[in-house]
């Protein structure tokens, strides 16, 4: 006997059949009562919120062995964060900012249950080092691997603004209980605006790089079809250089995987061997534990051959000299995976979905080390670079309850124009 744990009808659960199953060619055999669904069931991108609330209940999991925090500010409980400064100087619950087109992320483009709020340092009006702090509960890491990667949007509309919200990534090595620290701090010279932050999470995975495709539906009508889109130069955590290409395939994307040769090609093993290349078209609900984003992988066998030659061997031996971005590069044969079957069209731009919000696509792409399980059952654990930056807090941010004299590591400065954003966290 099953049960569904009192959850609603899921049309979106990975269990659901389609709307075709067993026809015989003459038409649907399943009608949704909710029409908007009648495409969408019998998806297979991902376990549903309701199939994995349903899992858990069946199977009495009470904890996470991944997920640490989240918040999206969505009362004035601020998640039991505090606000280290004073109510003039520091961070502001708000659902808009005056002369700013900037609204809340976590509901964007969508209607919200009349809690949409996010934090905003505003810069107007303020001297130089004028700051805040926002300072997070405290987290203890579980896993044996202990690294752990911070998830967050901003939003910077300072002199030369961004006019978008932006994902953001800060990978931690945190080996006992911590928080985490937000300052944002006013730069030399004149502005407006300020810095925005909303729908935070914390786990205890490494970071994926991040390829936030701007305007994507714009990009793709402007793109010809069977064109490719390029993303940015990467480097894994070993030293390899890569990138990602997204190729219009009109009612699909196809998602292509390339070598390029980088700093440390003399350093590397190659053939690059057996390094696990995960894309996941990222689902933007603002709790990660909600999300349904869609995983491909490719593995970088060291014996594949094609024309010859290795298709995984040093692009400076194998590869050929392009120019990408302002940059000459030898790059290697490029390797696809077909979204064919679950991201097209007809799933990407439902509004059932976030895999668009605020007219942007996010991939998220990884490269892992699997080479220990050809002798063992695990992989070692990833190595995490964590920048130690000398950022001490200023005078004004000291204001208010959470001054701490705890050890302060500094992992992040982002300084975008006139308003700098110090992450630091704490160690106990």
């Amino acid at each position: 006997m099953s049960s569904v744990q009192s959850t609603p009808y899921d049309y979106l659960s990975v269990m659901h059949y389609g709307k075709n199953s067993f026809s015989n060619g003459e038409g649907s055999t399943i009608i949704t009562k909710q029409t908007e669904f009648q495409d969408l069931i019998g998806q297979h991108i991902e376990m549903s919120e309701y199939d994995a609330f349903e899992l858990n209940g069946l199977y009495k999991c009470n904890s996470s062995t991944s997920f640490l925090s989240r918040c999206s500010f969505d009362d004035t409980s601020l998640c039991q964060m505090q606000v280290c400064s004073t109510a003039k100087r520091g961070w502001q619950t708000v659902n808009s900012v005056d002369g700013v087109n900037v609204t809340d992320h976590t509901y964007l483009g969508k209607e919200s249950n009349g809690t949409s709020l996010f934090m905003h340092f505003s810069v107007e009006g303020r001297n130089e080092s004028d700051s805040a702090r926002l300072e997070s509960t405290k987290m203890t890491p579980t896993r044996d691997c202990k690294i752990q990667c911070l998830q967050f949007y901003y939003y910077h509309s300072g002199r030369t603004p961004d006019n978008h919200w932006r994902l953001h990534h800060v990978p931690l090595n945190a080996k006992k209980a911590f928080k985490l620290e937000f300052e944002a701090r006013k730069n030399a010279g004149q502005s407006s605006g300020g810095f925005s932050l909303d729908d935070i999470n914390v786990s205890q995975t490494e970071c994926p790089q991040i390829w936030q495709i701007r305007n994507f539906e714009k990009l793709m009508i402007d793109t010809r079809i069977g064109s490719y889109v390029y993303s940015p130069l990467y480097y894994s955590s070993e030293g390899y250089r890569y990138q990602a290409l997204l190729r219009n395939m009109a009612s699909y994307y196809a998602m292509s995987f390339r070598l390029v040769s980088g700093a440390f090609d003399g350093q590397l093993q190659w053939p690059c061997p057996w390094r696990q290349v995960t894309f996941q078209i990222f689902d933007q609900n603002p709790n990660m534990q909600k999300r349904m984003s869609y995983e491909e992988s490719i593995t970088t066998d060291p014996t594949l051959t094609s024309g010859g030659r290795y298709v995984w061997d040093n692009p400076r031996l194998s590869g050929s000299l392009t120019i990408t971005g302002n940059e000459s590069v030898f790059v290697g044969p490029d390797v696809t995976i077909n979204y064919q079957q679950a991201i097209n069209n007809n799933f990407l731009f439902r509004k059932n979905f976030e895999f668009i919000k605020g007219g942007d696509v996010i991939v998220l792409i990884s490269m892992q080390d699997i080479s220990g399980l050809l002798q063992t059952n695990s992989v070692a654990c990833p190595t995490v670079n964590v920048k130690n930056i000398n950022a001490t807090p200023s005078d004004s941010a000291k204001q208010g309850s959470c001054f701490s004299s705890s050890t302060l590591l500094s992992s992040l400065i982002s300084m975008p124009a006139l308003c700098l954003l110090v992450l630091r966290f704490l160690r106990d």
